[in-house]
């Protein structure tokens, strides 16, 4: 059972407990009552509490007394546990200003983290000058692992003059379900300055003034200062720059009779024993590990994922080979559920010198 709690609120549960009789009437065992809120934590822990019964003085189920008249610990003790929804959990956490000479447009970057332990699908970031939205403000991500940071870009127009805040929000219309939803909107201070202009030296994006270095000096860390001059480069789309991405491969592939580990056997079952490896740059969620005779698949398994740079053991049990096939196919992730940088080496084929018995 899951539901939202939101801060400055309290919330209660309550655990009945009853013993069923088929013979007699329901026996009443007394209940359990709980409160959390915000200040609690939440509650989130594993508890081992007694509840009580009867009647007498109790403030929410709980007594202030026991006794004859008072209320009496139930006939039953309650083991129960408090945690976090298994979702993702968006952070933005960092702007930065990307120096593109010679263009006409501001490339202003957004990082975001991933805190929570399930990838949300796709989500939109918003950049904003104060109140306003700016220009291709807003971008679009087609997913982050668990984890994992990611960096979307975009060319927009900052201000040109005096001092504003800049700020990132995610999912602003709470589109993904998340374990945190206070922690979706980053700022921070941006003094704009014109080259040519009075408006005084060049400030950083922490708000704190800096030597102005003149349209040819270092700009790392600096709003756009453009030269004069024709436009030449081009200027990335509002969009995903990048995203880490895991990437499945198939590595060596063994397969062996299942009775005795022996050479595979013809018209037997056999034990399929591969590595899979993921060489990309993010862990993945959970995929599919399937090994298949021609069209026909022959044996399939699940795995719940594997992490960036990492490689693992994974069999297929009680595979089935005919006399005279000579090659089996195994593939990594057959129905694509798994976003990966490569989608064109997620299978390797081997040679079958099965024997008949």
């Amino acid at each position: 059972m899951g539901f939202p709690v939101y801060a400055g609120q309290t919330y209660g549960w309550k655990i009945v407990g009853v013993e069923r009789d088929e013979v007699s009437a329901d026996d009443e065992m007394g209940d359990l009552i709980g409160l959390v809120d915000q200040d609690m934590g939440w509650g989130i822990g594993t508890w081992t509490e007694r509840g009580w019964r009867g009647g007498g003085d109790g403030v929410l189920g709980f007594c202030v007394r026991s006794g004859p008249t008072g209320c009496h610990r139930a006939h039953f003790t309650a083991e129960y546990e408090v945690r976090h929804a298994l979702l993702p959990d968006l952070e933005p956490t960092k702007i930065e200003i990307v120096e593109l000479p010679g263009s006409t447009e501001d490339v202003v970057c957004m990082s975001v983290l991933n805190r929570g332990v399930k990838n949300p699908g796709p989500f939109e970031m918003t950049l904003r000058a104060g109140p306003d939205v700016l220009r291709n403000g807003t971008v679009s991500a087609g997913g982050l692992p668990s984890g994992d940071f990611g960096v979307l870009c975009t060319g927009t127009d900052l201000p040109t003059s005096g001092q504003h805040q800049l700020s990132v929000t995610v999912d602003e219309r709470r589109i993904v379900p998340e374990n945190n939803e206070t922690n979706n909107r980053f700022g921070q201070p941006y003094v704009a300055a014109r080259v040519g202009s009075d408006a005084g030296p060049v400030g950083g994006l922490d708000g704190n003034t800096l030597a102005d270095p003149g349209p040819t000096g270092p700009t790392l860390g600096l709003p756009s200062v453009r030269p004069p001059g024709p436009v030449s480069p081009s200027v990335p789309q509002p969009g995903l720059i990048k995203l880490p991405d895991p990437d499945l491969q198939v590595g060596p592939v063994e397969v062996t009779s299942s009775n005795d580990g022996g050479r595979c056997e013809a018209r037997g079952r056999n034990l399929v024993a591969v590595t899979i490896q993921n060489t990309g740059d993010a862990s993945t969620g959970a995929f599919a590990v399937e090994a298949k005779v021609g069209n026909q698949q022959r044996g399939r398994t699940t795995v719940g994922g594997l992490a960036s740079s990492s490689e693992m053991q994974v069999e297929i049990q009680e595979v089935g080979i005919s006399q005279g096939e000579g090659s089996l196919q195994v593939i990594v992730d057959p129905d694509n559920t798994v976003i990966e940088a490569s989608e064109t080496n997620n299978a390797r084929t081997v040679e079958l010198d099965c024997i008949s018995r």
